[in-house]
This record gives C-alpha cells, structure tokens and sequence, in this order.
C-alpha cells in the first residue's frame, strides 16, 4: 500500500521473486517509478496506479494477498482498514511500527480480526 520510494516493496519483490506482486500508489510519479523499477528487475509484478481502497474493491484483488505491507501511509485505522480488503484469510501486514514501539491498539485490532505479532527484529553491531 503506497509503494512510492519501493521500501519495502521492491526488497521483498527482489528476495521472493515466485508470488504474485502489486505495487500500488496513488501518484503517477511514483507508479512511473516503480514502473522502471519492475523492468530493470525484469520482475512480472504489476503496478497499480490509484487508491489503495479502490483496489481493495477489485475482484481479481479483494481479499486475495497472503502479504500486505505499508510504511508511512496513513493512520492506524485507516491502515488497517485498507489492508483488510486485501489480505486473504490468514494473511499478514507488514507494517512500519512507530519509533516509539508503542503497540497497536487492541481496539482497532479486534474490530478487524486481527493480532499483534512481533516478526521483526532490528539487531544493531556494536
């Protein structure tokens, strides 16, 4: 959701290059981007430029993807909100959590069926 820069989207999309990708933003500066970005990777993965939630509502899209991921987006419910239309049961949202690593709140959490998982270690070298 908002792949613009490509972080974390064109990482993921270089290390498991089998699934199925869609790179969405909603500004075509960006989707030019990651147009070019998906060539020069000769990557199959599609760029769909537009609304997150007007993707959520396409068939071929809704509630098909096992990965979401977000960085920067939007507010926590509206996040949640958007991914919940395009994660498949089951599915995981890879989401940039705040510099303070406050956690999610369970609220928000609970109206969408979902739970916190801490998957993402930052180790630092000394």
């Amino acid at each position: 959701m908002g792949s613009g820069g490509g972080l974390p989207a064109l990482p993921l999309l270089i290390r498991w290059r089998e699934p199925r990708w869609v790179l969405n933003d909603v500004s075509a500066k960006k989707c030019d981007f990651l147009e070019w970005a998906v060539i020069r990777l000769s990557s199959k993965a599609i760029v769909h430029h537009g609304p997150v939630e007007a993707a959520a509502q396409m068939p071929n899209y809704k509630e098909h993807f096992n990965i979401v991921t977000s960085r920067a987006f939007a507010d926590i419910e509206h996040t949640v909100k958007c991914a919940d239309g395009l994660l498949a049961t089951g599915g995981h949202l890879l989401v940039s959590s705040p510099p303070d690593k406050r956690s999610w709140p369970e609220t928000i959490l609970a109206k969408f069926d979902l739970t916190e998982t801490p998957i993402v270690s930052v180790l630092k070298k000394k």
